[in-house]
Formats: structure tokens, sequence, C-alpha cells
């Protein structure tokens, strides 16, 4: 059975309670004012705060100083006073003044409440087993119990439900958990007829921890099937019970419901809680590979679990490989390990998986290949391992594992080929299927609603007859009616199939000689010439989204040197440009710019010119590769060798936007045709 860990509480005893000038003593005794005022006003979380201040001052519990408070808060002589006593060693004078010197500083409670009792039992227990001394725990705990069928408090609960789980665990540490199996289940019903939800809880994770420690999952499963339903009060007992719940599950060979429940426990559980953790880590890895998965892995390399988890991740790695010999090994190597930890039946299971997957990885690797081979890949090690063979690829063929055949004849397995089903008819079949079924249903529907009118027996009468042909002839002329506007309706259809039709298959004649650029089907163009310089020609593309990319137009006076644009600097202004690096959905260290703002300094072997905004707005990005690819302006000032991209906002884009010209107006300007 796995070491049930203790999640503790993240809390500490706060500076008024726990500090350094303060005696431990001292602290125990607030605790017990505590628990004596929430007593009086039956407050339960004044008890529960008490507990957790107990767990802060655990470490620094000694035997002086649990005499010293069995002296203050019992009543010297009393029977509580002297079973409790007995289990304390005596400590020496030295300790024992320290004590005495600071148990005159506050007076003992003036009535003894059955929560102070119960927690003196509490603090007790908790001492012998920090001290391993297990036979003298598990008389003190079977003396809390005693007690504990006595007190039906609600705010003894949250002491007894403590007092439950050591009473299981120093128990369990002397291997005698079979002993008390009745005496929790008696409990376990008392806490259900006085409506302790958290008692209840408690006992049931201990009972299916009983259960589970000596393999038996179906009484445990008997038993958390019929136990009653409630809220979750603990954290720490719903984790365990989930963890508990994946272990039974995986015993019974429901992996997917196992798998949640230890993944939901591996979540919820404390992060102090280590040991746990690792433990539902443990099992749910072996329940994924059960299932078919890998695990991720970043599973084993969480801090403070690469080494528990280590056989896991080596296991993992032969079963992805579908290597058996390798899955041995690792099973003899880790023998003791998964002996430890309860799992090495599940492990058995997986090499069925084992093979499962060398033999799909065959199947894929091979079109045709002899079962003998097969065999020998698969290291199969049996007195006839062909005969093994051939069944194992039987029984992969017939749970759809693999898709081939066995050619008796030549003792080998044949690969069927896997072709693209979207390349054949077979979707087109049944998607025509689909349609004419809802069609015809349709057509089901609407006659359905035509009503027949049936002639009465009492024809006789000449005014009926009128009326049941009038009658007829008017639904006759409906029926007209409705056929003829479903005519209509379906030639209308038609109509608007032969349209869209053409929309989609144009005319070849019609379509131009080369596709339109990605440019032109997702920016719009705009251009402005002579932007604060004669010659100065750039264009602005802008998206629908609302993003600028700004560039030099092919009319820039840069083009009309000799040699093109040799060199391009971001350097300009306040800052360098190339350096900015904007990150985040709200573009943070986005540099604001107006129109007139420069971008860059483009050069030629002549001059040099400077490379403006155009548009107000954020400058997000520039275009890097020029630094170093400068003749990208040269052939493809449009694509390769923008410039910058601008994010403006709508109302600055609506004012430049009366500055700039569309694609046409730049040809009939400059007199040129792109």
């Amino acid at each position: 059975m796995t070491q049930d860990v203790e999640m503790k509480d993240n809390q500490t005893p706060t500076q008024s309670v726990v500090s350094a000038p303060t005696s431990t003593l001292q602290n125990l005794k607030e605790i017990a004012a505590l628990i004596d005022t929430g007593s009086y006003t039956k407050e339960v979380r004044r008890i529960a705060r008490a507990v957790r201040l107990t767990v802060g001052l655990r470490r620094q519990l000694t035997s002086s100083v649990i005499s010293s408070f069995l002296d203050f808060a019992l009543v010297p002589g009393s029977e509580a006073h002297t079973r409790l006593a007995s289990f304390v060693p005596k400590s020496d004078e030295h300790d024992m003044e320290v004590d005495t010197a600071s148990s005159n500083s506050q007076a003992p409670p003036k009535h003894l409440p059955a929560e102070l009792e119960i927690y003196c039992y509490f603090i007790v227990l908790l001492f012998l087993i920090d001290q391993k001394k297990y036979n003298e725990a598990k008389a003190c705990s079977s003396a809390s119990i005693a007690r504990l069928k006595n007190v039906n408090r609600r705010t003894v609960d949250v002491i007894a439900s403590k007092l439950y789980f050591y009473y299981s665990l120093s128990y369990e540490l002397t291997d005698d958990l079979a002993e008390i199996r009745s005496t929790l289940l008696a409990l376990h019903h008392s806490a259900t007829l006085r409506h302790d939800e958290l008692g209840q809880e408690t006992l049931l994770n201990l009972l299916l921890r009983n259960y589970l420690h000596y393999n038996l999952y179906d009484q445990a499963e008997k038993l958390r099937s019929k136990a009653p339903r409630f809220e979750a009060h603990s954290n720490q007992q719903f984790c365990r019970y989930l963890f508990y719940l994946g272990k039974i599950r995986t015993i019974q060979l429901e992996y997917t419901d196992a798998k949640e429940s230890l993944l939901q426990a591996a979540r919820k559980a404390p992060v102090a809680s280590l040991g746990f953790r690792i433990q539902c880590n443990k099992w749910a890895i072996i329940v994924r590979l059960l299932l078919g998965e890998i695990p991720e892995r970043s599973i084993f390399t969480q801090k403070g679990m690469e080494k528990p988890l280590r056989p896991y991740f080596e296991l993992t790695n032969a079963v992805r490989i579908g290597d058996l010999e390798l899955f041995g090994n690792v099973q003899e190597k880790f023998a003791e390990t998964f002996a430890k930890d309860r799992t090495h039946n599940l492990i058995v299971r997986l090499r069925h998986n084992v093979i499962r997957t060398g033999l799909r990885n065959i199947s894929i690797s091979y079109s045709r290949i002899s079962l003998q081979d097969v065999a020998q890949k698969l290291r199969l090690n049996s007195a006839n391992p062909v005969a093994d063979a051939e069944s194992i690829v039987a029984k992969a063929i017939r749970d759809g594992a693999i898709d081939a055949t066995i050619d008796h004849k030549n003792g080998c397995m044949v690969s069927k080929e896997t072709g693209d089903i979207y390349s054949t008819n077979e979707p087109q079949t049944a998607f025509n299927s689909r349609i004419a079924f809802c069609l015809n249903m349709h057509n089901e529907a609407v006659r359905a609603l035509r009503m027949e009118i049936q002639e009465p027996e009492v024809a006789k009468n000449p005014e009926i007859e009128d009326t049941i042909e009038v009658a007829k002839q008017r639904r006759n002329e409906e029926v007209e009616d409705c056929d003829e506007q479903q005519h209509k309706q379906h030639q209308a259809e038609e109509d608007e199939e032969d349209e869209l039709r053409k929309l989609l298959l144009s005319d070849i004649g019609e379509l131009p000689i080369s596709p339109p650029s990605a440019t032109q089907v997702n920016f719009v163009s705009y251009f402005i010439t002579d932007f604060t310089k004669s010659g100065h020609d750039q264009y602005i593309y802008r998206h629908a989204n609302g993003l600028c990319v700004i560039g030099l137009a092919p009319t820039h006076i840069a083009f009309k040197d000799e040699g093109g644009i040799t060199n391009v600097d971001f350097n300009v202004g306040k800052s360098d440009r190339s350096v900015l690096k904007v990150s985040g959905k709200r573009k943070k260290n986005a540099l604001r710019s107006e129109s007139n703002t420069a971008l860059c300094k483009v050069s030629t072997a002549k001059d040099s010119y400077i490379v403006r905004c155009c548009v107000k707005g954020s400058l997000l990005e520039v275009n890097e590769r020029l630094i170093k690819q400068p003749e990208l302006l040269n052939s493809s000032a449009d694509r390769e060798g923008y410039i910058a991209i601008i994010m403006p906002r709508p109302a600055d884009w609506t004012k430049n936007k009366e500055s700039l010209i569309t694609l046409e107006e730049y040809k009939e300007k400059k007199e040129i045709s792109l």
C-alpha cells in the first residue's frame, strides 16, 4: 500500500500567536483559550483555526511542553489526565523549569469542555507519531476513539476527523489495519446518523484505504456506491477520495473514468503534498498507457518528480517504441519499485499494448512480411513463435488495430495500401445520400399537411353533396396553386444556381492574363506624391483590419539615380527604429508617430533621401531585412521591400485619407501603367 501523505493546510500561525519570544506552552494555552471560546459560542470556525495553529506548532512539541499543557488543561489526577500522562515520557528538570515558569502567566479554564479534552488526545497522539512510538500511539488513539463515542457535538467534528485519520495511520504503521475495520464501519454509521459530514468523508476514505490495502476492490466499490452523497467539506479528503476512486476504476478496467479521477486528484491536490501528487501521476501514467495514449514529457519533468517518475518514463518510452525486449528489461529493472507502488499487475497488462504498437509499426513499414520475421521483430520468446505471431496478427486485424490480411499459404502478413478517401467519389456519394434523405423528409412533411376531405355516409342530402363538390373544387385549385408556386420557386432556385455557377466558374475568356496578387486582393492602394519634397512619392497599402503598409512608390526620386538604392538606415530622429520591439494585444512599446515623422534614410550613389510615415498612428514594425538587403527596394519595393507597418486610429485615418490619392488617380497623374 502506498504511504498516505498528510496534505497540510498552507497556513501558519499569526505573529500574535507564534513569535520568537513566545514559548510553545504559551501558544498552546492561547489555543486552549480559543477552543474554550469556540465551545462556549458553538463556533466551529474557531475550533478549525485551533487545529490549523496546532499543525504549525507540531515540530516544537516536546515531552515537557506536553506534560505542562496537560497539567494546565486537565484536572490533575482525573481519569483523562492520568491516562494521557502515562503516554508522555518524563522530561528533564531544565525543560520543566522553563515551562513551569511560563505556566503561571495564564490561569487554567474554570470548566473543562469536551472539545479541550479531545484536543489533548489530539496533541499527545501527534507527539507520539512524530516520535515514532507507534504502539503507544495505537493505545492513545484507541482511547481517544472510545472517548469520542460518548461525545455528540458539532464543534468536536473538526478535531474528531483528525483523530480518525491518525487512528488509522497508527494501526497502518504497525501493519494492523484489519483490526480496526469494524470500528471504522461503526464510526461511519454513527457519523451518518449524527449528520457529521466531515467525519463521514474522512471515515469513508479511511475505509476505502483499508480495503485497498488488502486488495479488496469489490468490497471497496460496494461501500463507495452505497455511501451517502454530500458536498465535500475538505479539499484534502476530496482529493483522497478521487485517488481511491481512480484506483478502483483502474482495477475494474474502466480506464476512462479512472484517468479523469486521477488527473483531477493531481490537479486539486495542494502544492505542498508532493508525495500524494507523485502517486496520482504514477497511476495516471499507467492508465493513459493502457488507454493507448502517450503521456506528455512535461509530466515527467515536474519539479521534484523527475527521480520518482523515472521508472515510469522509461516504461512509457518502451511502450511508445513498441519494443517488447526493452519493455521486459524495464519491468525487470524496476520490479521492486513497481511492487512497492502496487502497479506491477497493471504493467503486466501493458504487454499487449507494446506488441500492438510494434505490430502497427511493422504494418506501416512493410507491405508484405513473413510471420517468422514478424515474430523476430516483436522478439517473441516462445516455443512456437510463428504460431504466436499468427495469432497476434489475427487478433490485431480483428480488433481493427492494423489494416492487413494473413496469407496462410505463404505464411506472411500483407498490409493493405492506405489511400486518401477524399480522392475518391465516396464523400460525394455520402453527401448526396444525406441531401436526398433531407429533401425526401421535407416532401413527405408537405404532403402530410394536405388534409383529405372524406365523404359522409349521409351523401343523399343534396346540400351536403354540393358542399363537398365546392370543397373538392377549392382543394384542387389550392393544390394547383401550390404546384405552380413550387414550380416557380424551383425555377427561381435553378436561375440562382446558374448565376452562382457563372460567378464561381467564370468564362475562361473573361479571366485576366495573370491572377491578381495578394496585395491587390487583400489591400486597398493609396498614394501620396511630392510629400514634403518634390519626387518623394510613397504608397500606403491599407488592410481591412486597419493596418497600413508604407513603402516607396515606383516614381520615387531615389529609383531614378544610377545604381538605385544602395543603403537603408533606420537610425533617424531620436531613436533607432530597427530596435523597436512591440508585444502583446495592446501593442506595448509601439512608437507614436506623426505623418511627417522620419522612418528611415535611403541612400544612392549620388544622394540620400528621408522616408516619412505619411499617416499618423502607432509604428508597429520596420522591415529589418532592408538593412542587409537594400536591393529589395530596387527589385520588389511593393512586396518584400516595404518600409514599415503603422496602425492609425480611425479618426486619424479619416483625416489623412483626404490627402491621399487612389491607384487610378496616381496612374493618371504620373502617366504610368502598373
